[in-house]
């Protein structure tokens, strides 16, 4: 009897928490004016007109809702977001996400904080959210419906398209397959020619910091050396932090007090392989920085952001 009381008790609160789960996340799609499919469908398709910024910034608020009620981001839905501007161009810009569907939406919302009114204005955007099947069971229970968003999407044929990932990019070149390697931004590519030309980062080593699958296929090491400078990795035990760090943000569960203990991860992190750059390559640890204790040069090293020049090469692409 005692135990069935229990059983009951927690059913409640089981159910009581996911009442309330649903309640935030209907709050939270009611930002916008224009919305079709559902959650629970798996497929939702928003359409941005009016009250840009205010609206780019609502997606971030709903990527971190269904982040705290999905962890799991195979999960969660597919999104399209569509953001026109009323005098908007014939061109748009496409952006690659769902392989973190809070730091894609962190893009969108950092974008709409720092565009100018100009761009604003003859802004338009189309972003897929589009979780990758990361197991064999997703793949077989969704790869097909993967493939299928995927192909749909790169035909729009969109003057340039932006993987919102630095992991997306260790697939650049099947994806670019389907519209041309040339529209496709190679942010690497990007990042490496960018530290070359930064003063006092050339000619020291920088240490990289970024998901598991992108520090055994070497991408940066490889780009950073063939450019002539020193790029460390992580070993084993420190990426097993990182990835950790990666997973919080991911979910939705960075507290203010993790990001002070970010902040001194970094530190501590230059400090034992004696370096005067860390490299964040991947959106997540960028996420982490952004809403960390900044560390300043007097600390005796540099950030270099991936997430701020992936940002800076959408805002050109989008003054084009």
């Amino acid at each position: 009897m005692y135990l069935a009381k229990i059983l009951v008790i927690l059913l409640l609160a089981s159910s009581l928490q996911l009442s309330a789960q649903d309640q935030k996340l209907d709050s939270a799609l009611k930002a916008f004016e224009d919305v079709e499919g559902s959650i629970e469908d798996g497929y939702l398709q928003i359409r941005i007109s009016s009250r840009i910024k205010e609206q780019m910034h609502a997606y971030y608020e709903l990527q971190n809702t269904l982040a705290a009620s999905t962890p799991v981001e195979w999960e969660r839905p597919i999104i399209e977001l569509f953001i026109q501007s009323p005098w908007a161009s014939q061109q748009r810009i496409g952006l690659l996400g769902g392989m973190g569907p809070l730091s894609d939406a962190r893009i969108i919302d950092a974008l709409g904080e720092s565009i100018d009114e100009n761009t604003l204005s003859s802004m338009s955007i189309h972003l897929l959210s589009l979780p990758p099947p990361r197991t064999m069971w997703q793949i077989l229970r969704g790869g097909w419906n993967y493939g299928y968003h995927l192909q749909r999407f790169m035909r729009h044929n969109y003057q340039k398209y932006f993987l919102v990932s630095n992991a997306a990019h260790l697939n650049h070149s099947l994806i670019s397959f389907f519209s041309g390697a040339h529209r496709v931004f190679h942010l690497p590519r990007y990042v490496a020619n960018h530290m070359t030309h930064r003063h006092g980062i050339q000619d020291s080593p920088s240490l990289i910091l970024s998901t598991d699958a992108l520090r055994q296929a070497k991408l940066y090491q490889d780009l950073l050396r063939a450019k002539g400078m020193q790029a460390l990795q992580l070993d084993d035990s420190d990426q097993g932090l990182v990835s950790a760090w990666i997973q919080t943000v991911k979910q939705g569960r960075l507290s203010a007090t993790g990001k002070e203990e970010f902040s001194n991860f970094l530190s501590q992190m230059a400090e034992k392989y004696k370096v005067k750059s860390l490299l964040l390559a991947c959106t997540e640890l960028s996420i982490a920085y952004h809403y960390s204790v900044t560390p300043n040069s007097q600390q005796g090293f540099t950030i270099i952001d991936s997430e701020k020049l992936l940002l800076n090469a959408i805002q050109s692409a989008l003054q084009q």
